[in-house]
């Protein structure tokens, strides 16, 4: 995690008692620096321990959190964000409905595509999947289409080779909506 990030989402009262939380983590061995990505961002210094600290935080509190995590860190990057769309999407389906359906479905496609891009299809296929249902009932947009699209390539990447049918069908999806808008 990252403090700038952490500072961005608390009120400005509230960056002293985060500045002392860190340091009593670091006294404890709980938390440490993470020197290779720079002078403020840390790492909890066992994933047994960061899942203890998340799961003693009740579901609504996390949700409302990773809301405001997602909010501060598209706030923080502007332009940027794209950047951090795979971590943008993962915040925003944790907050579930605490945030419009549109973030995450632009963010998990967004990662999705990147994903693509260096052949991770199986994970690609997971932000894809994340972003048609995100946009639930929604119009048949461009948006949409572009989803579509991804999921349709990376359907067609991790089908068997005699079973790829459904990757053909939702890029025949795409392309309808293509055709119709010309």
């Amino acid at each position: 995690f990252d403090f700038p990030l952490l500072g961005a989402a608390l009120a400005d009262d509230e960056e002293e008692a985060l500045l002392r939380a860190i340091d009593e983590g670091l006294n404890a061995l709980v938390v440490e620096p993470l020197a290779s990505r720079g002078a403020e961002w840390y790492q909890f210094r066992h994933a047994l321990i960061r899942d203890a600290v998340y799961d003693s935080i009740s579901p609504s509190r996390r949700a409302r959190w990773h809301a405001t995590i997602a909010k501060a860190l598209e706030a923080l990057l502007g332009d940027g964000a794209e950047s951090r769309a795979a971590e943008l999407a993962q915040h925003a389906a944790s907050a579930g409905a605490l945030l419009e359906p549109a973030m995450l479905a632009k963010y998990s496609c967004i990662a999705g595509e990147r994903l693509l891009i260096v052949h991770a299809f199986s994970e690609a296929l997971a932000h894809f999947e994340r972003a048609w249902r995100a946009r639930g009932g929604l119009a048949l947009d461009a948006a949409a289409a572009a989803t579509l699209v991804g999921l349709g390539r990376a359907q067609a990447a991790t089908a068997a080779r005699w079973n790829r049918q459904q990757g053909w069908l939702t890029l025949r999806r795409a392309i309808d909506y293509y055709m119709q808008v010309g």
